[in-house]
């Protein structure tokens, strides 16, 4: 589905975007599935079931040319279906009013064109695609079940994310006051003397002295910032 004279700027994008890429025996399939991620990202909005359930139960670049091919939701009910078996969630209860209204939000928002230009801005800015298959993904996420994301994108050190299985997350009010500020300080340089990563939302407020205190104590931060 992806246009010929597309193909080597995504595998191009793809290996800097997704650098275990390079390791690749076959560098076009997993660049188009690198694609696939990107596209998915902006077109799910964070926490949609049913993003996850296609993707679960036909795979990512399955789901995707599924959906751009105009399948009708009895067909991919039936293919979630078909594959229920196959995977870690129960689909039993996918209709295909559900299908339907998930068709209505995503197909607006497929464009090859965009999903490029996803992988052109995170190379412009140095973020990297994260998926499942990476030793450093979250494994907390699981915890969202159905609600997990498919794909993360992040900058800095993707070894941070490895150490989220040990972290404490210390959220507040924007307007925060001195008192708040004060409070949030010591006990995030307490968290971090025991070997806490700290998690934050990188707002203004309790969020950002969060992460001043966990870097001026010289621990590890990660900010979760919501969206595709």
């Amino acid at each position: 589905t992806v246009k010929s004279d597309s193909i080597a700027k995504i595998i191009n994008l793809s290996k800097v975007v997704a650098p275990e890429l390079a390791q690749s025996e076959d560098v076009e399939r997993s660049a188009l599935e690198i694609f696939a991620h990107a596209a998915w990202s902006g077109v799910g909005e964070p926490g949609d079931r049913m993003v996850r359930i296609l993707c679960d139960a036909l795979g990512v670049q399955n789901a995707l040319v599924a959906t751009i091919s105009g399948a009708s939701p009895g067909e991919l009910v039936a293919e979630i279906r078909a594959h229920a078996s196959e995977v870690r969630h129960e689909f039993e209860g996918v209709t295909e009013a559900d299908v339907s209204e998930a068709l209505e939000r995503w197909r607006p928002r497929l464009s090859e064109a965009e999903a490029i230009a996803h992988l052109q801005r995170a190379q412009r800015i140095g973020a990297k695609l994260l998926t499942e298959n990476s030793p450093v993904w979250p494994q907390a996420l699981g915890d969202l079940g159905q609600h997990r994301p498919t794909t993360l994108w992040y900058r800095g050190d993707g070894q941070a994310l490895a150490r989220l299985q040990r972290s404490v997350a210390v959220v507040g009010a924007r307007a925060s006051t001195g008192y708040g500020e004060h409070v949030t300080m010591e006990v995030v340089s307490a968290l971090v003397d025991e070997g806490y990563c700290i998690v934050s939302g990188a707002a203004y407020g309790i969020d950002g002295m969060a992460h001043r205190a966990a870097l001026a104590r010289g621990g590890m931060t990660v900010a979760v910032l919501a969206g595709g």
